[in-house]
């Protein structure tokens, strides 16, 4: 797990790959898992939240890495990298959030 976690980090994976695979279908996935839990016992969906923030560390750095190595089409790195700095925006709202009890997002 921790290579993974490293090289996901470093951009490794590719743009395409860490964008769709390990930003969007984690995400999904984890959203679907979220509901779940929120319904069976909301301290476990804090805990698999801040499990799911570390990663998203790892997520979004990691898709602005891939995005600085990317060899195509240059918009397409600039909108990636564009989107790390929102998704990094958002994860750090959301704990704010989470931590205070405050509502962030209307």
């Amino acid at each position: 797990m921790k290579d993974f976690l490293l090289k996901l980090k470093a951009g490794d994976y590719g743009l395409a790959k860490t964008y769709w695979l390990y930003g969007v279908v984690v995400n999904i996935v984890y959203r679907i898992v979220d509901i779940v839990l929120t319904a069976l016992s909301y301290e476990l969906s804090i805990l698999v939240f801040f499990i799911m923030v570390g990663y998203s560390y790892f997520g979004i750095i990691g898709m602005w890495n891939a995005a600085s190595k990317y060899e195509g089409l240059k918009a397409w790195a600039i909108i990636a990298q564009g989107l790390a700095l929102i998704g990094g925006l958002i994860t750090i709202l959301t704990v704010f959030a989470v931590i205070t009890g405050e509502r962030i997002f209307y």
